[in-house]
């Protein structure tokens, strides 16, 4: 009689917490906004170090149960980052300088913290646009010469995703992005993003 009576009252008990599968694996898709910083070393006192943005961007990823509490996960995502861009005088001449579209491909590793909280650090591959724009003062106006450039490196982040109800979340995360040099006006170069996003699961 009592082992009939507890075998029901285990499955309510199961069934009423959410599981690892229900909502935090499988494909989902996410829309995010934040603040982009990218932060540069050269050797010219009148250049700006920094410039920072407000970053809209999006992402689709997928991931897989490891056991009852770890999850792994892939993703892809772009975005762009507006408002950054600088102008500097130089001796007559301009020197622009602006944050393109930014792209990255990274695997992500999770663990439950609650039913509905997860923590996550990712790694990944980034490839950034920046745009640089050389005027030369001329009779008449200006010449440009532009010195664009696609920079990858390498792209560390955390965060912590909860789930909404059903198959909403929302987000919270933090990027680090090394690039290295990328010529005379660009030496050092890093990128700190912080983001939160908003997304369903399928």
């Amino acid at each position: 009689m009592h082992r009939l009576t507890l075998i029901p009252l285990a499955y309510l008990a199961m069934a009423g917490t959410p599981g690892l599968a229900q909502t935090m694996t499988g494909p989902r898709v996410e829309a995010t906004i934040g603040y982009d910083r990218l932060s540069s070393h050269d050797n010219f006192e009148d250049l700006p170090d920094t410039l920072n943005g407000a970053r809209l961007g999006g992402a689709v990823g997928y991931d897989f149960p490891l056991g009852s509490r770890l999850t792994l996960g892939v993703e892809g995502g772009a975005a762009w980052t507006v408002g950054a861009g600088k102008t500097t005088a130089l001796a007559g001449d301009r020197l622009h300088q602006d944050l393109g579209r930014d792209l990255d491909v990274a695997l992500r590793l999770g663990l439950l913290l609650s039913p509905r909280t997860l923590g996550y650090v990712k790694a990944g591959y980034a490839n950034s646009r920046f745009d640089i724009r050389y005027d030369v003062k001329v009779a008449g106006g200006f010449e440009s010469e532009r010195l664009s450039a696609d920079r990858g490196g390498l792209r560390l982040g955390l965060g912590v995703e909860r789930n909404l109800g059903g198959r909403l979340f929302a987000k919270a995360e933090y990027r680090l992005t090394r690039y290295g040099n990328d010529g005379p006006y660009m030496e050092d170069v890093t990128r700190n993003q912080l983001l939160i996003g908003f997304g369903t699961r399928f």
